[in-house]
């Protein structure tokens, strides 16, 4: 077992100061160095090892997740400062800076906002350094898995950092894809440092040389190795400079051997590094008030601003490390899970996604258009994907319109009934009228039926039944999958093709033919275990999230107004969306029990919601006017939102336990076995 060594947190401790002082200063010459030694450091420290699925979901935890977790906090202080700052509190800025945080998080890119034709208009900031990260150790590791020898190794690495060099001056690609081919070579030589032993072989006047070619990179402009573009001064002599910079690091490193704060600092670094960015991204109004108070001017405010950016991550990773060892003591010993007992095997990931869709279908009422694309991609593919998933291939037909009538026709008869009579009781409306409508069940109209009104969004139940009505035809009168397959795509297109034609029919037909394939899939899915698949290996993640990015850059979906883009394009992307949304799910169960419950409670109450929603939301936004005073404003929709929620699940608890007396009446009237 190769112990650590003490140097290493130490040149950690210089290389992530470099990096704040390379963000916050005017040494730009840091820029040369930071991110050089903390890719070498990653390379010296890098253990061969075999590129399994443990490996990769290891790695991915231990970069992506602070990752994730970052671009959380920003988004949260973006909304924050908006409402503080801006003093602007209405949903529909906290709606667009939602959807801008969520893209450039998908994107991942430091710096450059383009991808191709698409231009984001916004980056990430620092924080691409962890996926970046997450890449390179991949590349390395499969390259030292394929290559017999360190020197065969280093000229593959080589090869692929010059392409990613060459690539990224015509295209970008997501998540710093590029920056991670360049960083691979540094790693490399890292790795091959410690492996020959190179440390040990250095004498005094190595050192000497390495300082006269720091400082020749430094006056005539070589120290700068830009890995957020993947871009360098001179592809050779900076890499050289950069080396040498690395090495006068490393000799101070030895040096202070002794020093406990900059040792800490190096075995914190990627917190560090994740609240440096929160700092960048967020803080400024308030250092600049701090400093304003202060009435510092000139180099004197120049200087104090450093510090502040300085002390400013380290404190809050102080406090971040307190908090995790409080919550872990209250939580037990055995981590999160455990807090909800021995026994807890978490809620299931579908309900918990189903929660998280129909809060998005109340958020996306309110909302802006930029997250109304985003929210309408998936949200109501995946009602009808997740129906699929829980469809019995061979349940008899009286089992299966058991189902359907319980948890489809029945809540939403008795919905139309319970209109029926109040309207009649008020005199508000024509009975004969309401009970066409409802039959009709339109979610719009085009060229036909337009004397009939919409039902509004609980259009989506008769739909949703009507999926499965023709799943259970088609699957019942043809054996072979193939041909099952056939008929659906077939049936997907006619739906398409009526849609843009005007043949908007009843019961939302014309949808229920399009969303047949999204049905299928989660047929599919169940049957080959793709979800669990996918939750297996987190690679999948940037797959998914990069097809269903590419999707709502294309234009997205809507399924009410018939809009289904690019047919191919939109139902990959929206099932990349779905399986997206699931993986999330699945980390909620294993790692944050009780949001999972919370989401698994609101999932179940799915249809509830969205009879509600229909039904109460305009009362309920007028009863709450009353008190908010503005219906544009956040708290405003939170309220809205909460109050619809919480009824929907209390009424969800009623309904079980009608159907629950329902059925203990009819095993009472069976008649006893003698």
């Amino acid at each position: 077992m190769r112990t650590r060594e003490k140097w290493i947190d130490n040149a950690k401790g210089i290389a992530i100061i470099l990096v704040i002082l390379g963000h916050t200063s005017n040494l730009f010459f840091v820029n040369g160095i930071h991110l050089v030694m903390f890719f070498l450091l990653s390379g010296y420290t890098l253990k061969k090892r075999e590129v399994t699925r443990e490996y990769i979901n290891g790695k991915f935890r231990r970069l992506m997740i602070p990752y994730f977790c970052t671009c959380l906090a920003v988004l949260v202080t973006d909304i924050w400062n908006n409402c503080i700052v801006n003093h602007d509190v209405s949903f529909i800025s906290a709606a667009r800076i939602t959807a801008t945080d969520l893209l450039r998080s998908f994107f991942a890119s430091g710096l450059i906002t383009s991808f191709g034709s698409l231009e984001l208009g916004t980056r990430i900031g620092a924080i691409w350094f962890l996926p970046a990260l997450f890449f390179s150790l991949l590349i390395v590791q499969i390259v030292l898995q394929k290559t017999k020898t360190i020197s065969d190794a280093g000229i593959c690495t080589g090869i692929i950092a010059i392409l990613g060099y060459i690539s990224a001056r015509f295209i970008w690609f997501p998540f710093s894809i590029q920056s991670s081919m360049l960083a691979s070579f540094f790693i490399w030589i890292g790795y091959a440092i410690r492996e020959r032993q190179i440390l040990l072989k250095l004498k005094w006047q190595h050192y000497m040389i390495a300082q006269v070619i720091f400082l020749f990179g430094i006056f005539e402009g070589y120290s700068n190795i830009g890995f957020v573009l993947a871009f360098t001064t001179d592809i050779i002599l900076s890499l050289i400079v950069g080396l040498s910079g690395c090495l006068l690091i490393y000799f101070f490193s030895k040096q202070l051997y002794r020093e406990v704060l900059l040792a800490w600092i190096g075995k914190n670094s990627l917190t560090i590094m994740c609240m440096h960015l929160y700092e960048m991204e967020t803080m400024g109004y308030y250092f600049d008030r701090i400093l304003d108070r202060l009435q510092l001017e000139g180099d004197f405010r120049a200087a104090a601003f450093v510090l502040i950016e300085i002390l400013f991550p380290i404190g809050t990773t102080i406090i971040l490390l307190f908090c995790k060892k409080l919550f872990e003591r209250l939580a037990g010993v055995g981590g999160r899970k455990e807090a909800f007992g021995k026994n807890w095997k978490g809620c299931l990931p579908i309900d918990a996604a189903q929660g998280i869709f129909i809060c998005s279908v109340l958020i996306g009422y309110f909302a802006d258009d930029t997250l109304r694309q985003i929210i309408y991609s998936c949200h109501a593919a995946a009602f009808i994907f997740f129906s699929g998933f829980y469809y019995q291939e061979y349940s008899a037909p009286k089992d299966f319109i058991r189902k359907m009538v319980k948890n489809l026709a029945l809540p939403y008869v008795l919905t139309a009934t319970c209109i029926l009579i109040i309207n009649c009781i008020s005199g508000s409306g024509n009975w004969q009228f309401i009970i066409r409508k409802y039959l009709m069940a339109n979610s719009f109209t085009s060229r036909y039926f337009t004397d009939v009104e919409s039902v509004g969004p609980i259009y989506f139940i008769p739909m949703l039944l009507a999926v499965n009505i023709l799943y259970f035809l088609v699957d019942k009168a043809i054996k072979k999958e193939t041909y099952i397959l056939l008929t659906v795509i077939a049936c997907s297109v006619a739906g398409v093709k009526m849609g843009q034609k005007g043949v908007w029919l009843p019961w939302s037909m014309d949808i229920a033919f399009y969303g047949l394939l999204y049905y299928w899939a989660g047929v599919q899915s169940r049957k080959y275990s793709v979800l669990q698949k996918i939750s297996d290996l987190h690679l999948w993640y940037f797959i998914l999230v990069s097809i269903w990015a590419f999707m709502i850059y294309e234009g997205g979906m809507e399924f009410a107004i018939r809009n289904y883009g690019n047919f191919g394009v939109t139902i990959i992307g929206a099932l990349a969306g779905i399986m997206t949304v699931y993986k999330l799910c699945v980390y909620f169960r294993d790692e944050l029990p009780l949001l999972s419950v919370i989401l698994g409670y609101i999932g179940k109450a799915a249809v509830f919601v969205l009879i509600l929603h229909t039904v109460l939301e305009r009362r309920i936004g007028e009863f709450i006017f009353k008190f908010v005073g503005r219906s544009d404003s956040i708290k405003y929709v939170i309220i809205v939102i909460g109050v619809q929620i919480l009824l929907a699940v209390f009424v969800l608890q009623v309904w079980n336990r009608c159907l629950d007396i329902v059925n203990q009446i009819k095993l009472y009237k069976q008649p006893r076995k003698k």
